[in-house]
């Protein structure tokens, strides 16, 4: 299992809306996002290969219209 950090998130974002945008990079055991304080989530994947893609894929992204903003993305 590999865990991923993902900072600067807006505070309303929903385990839902990571999970949809992190699948396409493959099998996610868990979402679990930050409440007090809000702004940052981990998400686990199965394979630490996919969760490499994903970091890959989405650091330093900026979604102005969307409430994710990936400006941190690492494996723990």
């Amino acid at each position: 299992m590999s865990r991923v950090y993902v900072g600067n998130l807006d505070p309303r974002v929903s385990e839902r809306e990571l999970e949809d945008e992190f699948r396409v990079f493959g099998v996610i055991r868990s979402v679990w996002v930050a409440r007090r304080p809000p702004g940052y989530a981990f998400i686990d994947f199965d394979d630490r290969r996919d969760a490499d893609d994903a970091i890959r894929e989405l650091d330093g992204n900026l979604c102005p219209e969307s409430r994710l903003n990936f400006l941190a993305a690492f494996v723990v």
